[in-house]
């Protein structure tokens, strides 16, 4: 957690989680959480991807729209704490976009 903390707006950091187990699940909501009670101790905002190759994650985000249903998430309450997607170019380019870097040439990153 301490690695993503930004102290000045000239740092970059993100949180991105990839496929994985328990504990990444575990890892995933604790980072939500702490960003939606604004608990990371960050002075600057930090992004928070979560990289659903191939269709990992897509459970757990319908989970979350069984929440809804049910009322124990609000709607628009996750997801503007994270950005999902679905390979590495489009994580590049959110990152790009989130620290206003000019990388006209992210497919060949």
């Amino acid at each position: 957690m301490d690695a993503a903390v930004r102290d000045h707006s000239h740092e970059k950091t993100a949180f991105v989680a990839l496929p994985g187990g328990i504990g990444t699940v575990d890892e995933i909501f604790e980072i939500l959480a702490l960003i939606q009670l604004g608990r990371l101790g960050s002075k600057y905002p930090v992004p928070f991807l979560l990289i659903n190759y191939d269709g990992f994650y897509t459970k757990l985000l319908e989970f979350l729209t069984t929440c809804k249903a049910w009322g124990s998430v609000a709607e628009g309450e996750v997801e503007n704490l994270w950005t999902i997607c679905e390979n590495n170019e489009e994580a590049l380019e959110h990152l790009s976009a989130f620290y206003n870097i000019q990388n006209p040439d992210i497919k060949n990153a």
